[in-house]
């Protein structure tokens, strides 16, 4: 067995070709170290920027998608509106046509009274400008205009 001096020594001696061996190698030790470090951060950057790729990627793709969605959606609604369009007109178009009716036969028989009867009051003649503006705005033809030209014409009591 060895004593425990020598064993010492021994162990003086391992540190001492230790230390030796590191004061040494230090500087490839550090550059060692460096490039590890910066391999390691330039393969997580390198992963960064692959993962950051295919989730734009994965966003672009679903944008994309979502447009074609939005299309296909926009042309259903479109052509349901038009066909709701059409059902409407289809409803109005004969409530129309007797509201105009209607509205031309009062307004003929005003006009004619009034004519007749040679003047008109100012809050008669304020109805019935009213009256025919609504006839217009439902599409009169221009017929009753004759008349209230000469409605207009007559004396304002």
């Amino acid at each position: 067995m060895l004593s425990q001096e020598l064993l010492k020594w021994l162990v003086s001696l391992l540190i001492s070709a230790l230390t030796a061996i590191v004061v040494t190698c230090k500087k490839q030790i550090a550059e060692f170290f460096k490039f590890k470090k910066k391999k390691v951060k330039d393969d997580i950057l390198s992963d960064v920027n692959e993962e950051m790729t295919s989730i734009e990627d994965h966003i672009e793709q679903h944008e994309e998608n979502n447009a074609l969605e939005f299309k296909k959606h926009d042309q259903l609604y479109s052509k349901k509106l038009v066909e709701l369009e059409e059902r409407l007109m289809m409803m109005l178009t004969p409530m129309r046509e007797a509201l105009l009716s209607s509205h031309y036969q009062n307004l003929l028989e005003k006009c004619k009274k009034y004519v007749q009867a040679g003047e008109i009051s100012a809050d008669e003649l304020d109805n019935i400008e009213k009256d025919y503006e609504t006839y217009k705005a439902l599409g009169g033809n221009g017929h009753m205009e004759m008349w209230m030209v000469r409605v207009r014409q007559l004396k304002v009591i």
